[in-house]
């Protein structure tokens, strides 16, 4: 039989870019995806990027609406009273702006990766 050994390997000349678990570098992609290695179509790099825009903008949106709301917008039996409100308000306002931090940065980073501003 052939030893293996006596194979020689071919490299550099022929590859699939379909044959491989990566790519390049895993990074964030709208929502919970994650987009591991490069993006060789742009339209799915340009679809990408609007969908966590219009995330971002659909938090900050919320947060507007949590700022006009303040004391008003969650009259339950849990929370009968203003300040109550006011303070249940606060908490939700400050978790959509670390929300909103975390998904500036994940769209950053998806921007500044893959095949962006290739031609």
């Amino acid at each position: 039989g052939i030893k293996t050994e006596e194979i020689p390997l071919e490299t550099g000349a022929h590859w699939s870019p379909f044959n491989f678990t990566s790519l390049g570098p895993t990074v964030p992609s709208f929502n919970t995806s994650l987009n591991s290695g490069l993006v060789l179509n742009k339209k799915s790099l340009a679809d990408q990027l609007s969908k966590q825009a219009i995330w971002i903008k659909d938090i900050e949106d919320h947060i507007k609406w949590l700022e006009d709301h303040l004391e008003v917008a969650t009259l339950n039996a849990k929370t009968r009273a203003r300040i109550d409100v006011k303070k249940s308000m606060q908490k939700t306002k400050a978790d959509q702006l670390a929300l909103l931090a975390s998904e500036k940065v994940k769209y950053d980073i998806l921007s500044a990766s893959q095949c962006s501003g290739v031609p």
